[in-house]
């Protein structure tokens, strides 16, 4: 069984071909720690800006940085 991960430099998931991060690894990386996941994917956008130099950095981000949602949690005092 192949994990779906990024291959570089395409960034194309290794397990089913389709842009890094597939639905697959969105759904493993939400289901875990949701901060760990985000600075995961955003030391994968810094890579993935380097080897995609054609691909708008908005495009990107929003591929990996607004890909895993945010949760705040209650602010204690």
């Amino acid at each position: 069984m192949t994990l779906h991960s990024p291959q570089r430099p395409s960034w194309l998931c290794a397990a089913c071909g389709r842009s890094y991060p597939c639905l697959a690894a969105l759904a493993t990386l939400a289901a875990g720690d949701l901060l760990t996941a985000q600075v995961y994917l955003a030391g994968l956008f810094v890579s993935a800006v380097d080897d995609l130099p054609a691909v708008p950095v908005a495009d990107l981000y929003a591929r990996f940085l607004l890909a895993v949602p945010v949760r705040w949690s209650e602010r204690r005092a």
